[in-house]
């Protein structure tokens, strides 16, 4: 149930998906760098994955490192890899990856409760980047929202909490006079349209042609 009479929660989950970018980070010798130098390496990354084309040039990022609630055998992949493709892209492929699974995410629930999702409220340390951002309203074609407060968890707290001394009346109250929206990100047309075709004819197609290759996989490598 949801802290508002009447409606509900429903709840899902990329696994892994902040880690994500933190697994790019050690597996490419970044982790030693952060510590190291005395400048925020995680926006000269994205700066760099930014300056690629869109698309990162025919690279595809299949973000289930850790399977999904719904399939543990699923497995991520890297594919369409080339010699020309440098760590830019794959990071690029990566962020991109992540919101063409959001997307997917979206889709289900849209089917699952007959309605249209069309405001995303983002929240978390991925927010601080707004290329970030921008490619998640591009690939998912809705706008991005991000809340003055960054702290969901704190602020939802606070919320509950004005809301049982009697501060506020209600929920809607609460929100109203408390959540305020810092900045937000809607789609770019052009970039949407590509990003639709690429979801569609690509990323759609991956998760049924690995499904039984995943299978044969977990059963070689894990089953004793």
């Amino acid at each position: 149930p949801h802290p508002a009479k009447g409606k509900y929660q429903v709840l899902g989950a990329i696994l892994f998906s902040g880690g994500t970018l933190e697994w790019y980070i050690e597996q490419f010798g970044y982790k030693e760098r952060i510590k190291l130098e005395a400048r925020n390496v995680y926006s000269m990354l994205l700066n760099k994955a930014k300056s690629t084309d869109i698309g990162s040039s025919g690279l595809i990022w299949f973000p289930h490192l850790r399977g999904t609630l719904a399939d543990s055998t699923s497995r991520g992949a890297l594919i369409g890899i080339t010699s020309s493709h440098r760590k830019e892209h794959i990071l690029r492929a990566v962020i991109e990856g992540l919101c063409y699974e959001l997307r997917s995410t979206i889709e289900s629930y849209e089917e699952l409760l007959g309605l249209k999702i069309d405001r995303i409220v983002a929240v978390g340390g991925a927010t601080e980047s707004d290329f970030w951002l921008q490619t998640k309203a591009d690939i998912t074609g809705r706008t991005i929202e991000v809340p003055s407060i960054l702290e969901a968890t704190s602020l939802g707290a606070a919320i509950l909490a004005a809301i049982g001394v009697g501060i506020y009346k209600d929920y809607y109250e609460a929100t109203d006079k408390i959540y305020k929206v810092r900045k937000e990100f809607k789609p770019h047309p052009e970039r949407s349209k590509k990003y639709d075709s690429y979801y569609q004819n690509i990323y759609k197609m991956i998760y049924p042609l690995l499904r039984q290759l995943n299978i044969r996989i977990n059963r070689q490598f894990l089953s004793k």
